[in-house]
């Protein structure tokens, strides 16, 4: 194989190495949490954390849950109360961060605020409130890593593979040299 193709090819599977990586970190920047705890509020929750790590507490306001379709305002009403706690009581701070939403067709939540872990552990989560039923939510906060991830990808494999290919089209082909004349 000479050079010429040898470049193209490589830049080629580059390229296609990267519609591979990112399509896949897409898929990940929507595929629930499998470790996420949906709950009724006033009421409370377990949240088992298996790494350290920010977590983001949710509040559903359009959703369907336990076959009721649940439809409030954005924000939670005054008189709100958040506690959240490891298992030995220990208060964990919430810290508030309404910059984040998400709908999907008839669902859509928006982000209460976020706590940081520093190992792997349960937590309690008590919300009292005087008003209607709301449903929350804790998950993983990995919007950031499969976003960064999907940015990293693109970076180190379109650019090089595009470089390559470019490349490869501006080397000459070597030419073979004219048919000697017959004798």
């Amino acid at each position: 194989m000479n050079l010429k193709k040898f470049l193209i090819t490589m830049g080629i599977l580059l390229i296609l190495g990267g519609f591979i990586s990112d399509a896949i970190q897409f898929i990940k920047l929507f595929k629930k949490d499998p470790n996420e705890v949906i709950f009724e509020v006033p009421g409370s929750a377990t949240f088992s954390a298996p790494k350290a790590g920010k977590y983001t507490l949710w509040h559903h306001y359009e959703t369907l849950h336990q076959g009721e379709i649940i439809r409030n305002e954005e924000l939670l009403p005054n008189g709100t109360r958040i506690s959240i706690s490891d298992e030995s009581e220990n208060p964990i701070p919430l810290t508030s961060d309404m910059s984040s939403s998400s709908s999907t067709g008839n669902y859509s939540k928006v982000s209460i605020g976020s706590i940081t872990l520093d190992s792997p552990q349960t937590i309690n989560i008590l919300v009292s409130s005087d008003n209607e039923k709301r449903i929350l939510s804790m998950s993983e906060n990995s919007f950031l890593k499969h976003f960064l991830t999907l940015f990293i990808v693109t970076f180190f494999t379109f650019i090089p593979g595009i470089g390559l290919v470019i490349w490869g089209m501006l080397i000459k082909s070597p030419s073979t040299p004219p048919p000697l004349p017959p004798q």
